[in-house]
């Protein structure tokens, strides 16, 4: 479980999910012109969770500490 993120488990960076991650951003048009092999040099760069049903990951106006954990 993270510390900061009370509730979410940390699963790795995302290169184990690359092809998810294909999937969320092919509708995206900032990476529309990205290769998979860039892609892939990101998701090295990602961090990965599972978090519950329901849970609230941002919420407006709360100010960032962090960008990551």
């Amino acid at each position: 479980m993270s510390r900061r993120l009370p509730g979410l488990v940390h699963l790795g960076d995302a290169t184990t999910f690359v092809d998810r991650l294909l999937e969320v951003i092919e509708h995206i048009r900032l990476f529309e012109d990205f290769e998979r092999h860039e892609i892939e040099a990101l998701a090295k760069h990602l961090r990965c969770y599972r978090a519950p049903a329901g849970a609230t990951l941002i919420r407006e106006g709360t100010a960032a500490t962090s960008w990551s954990s």
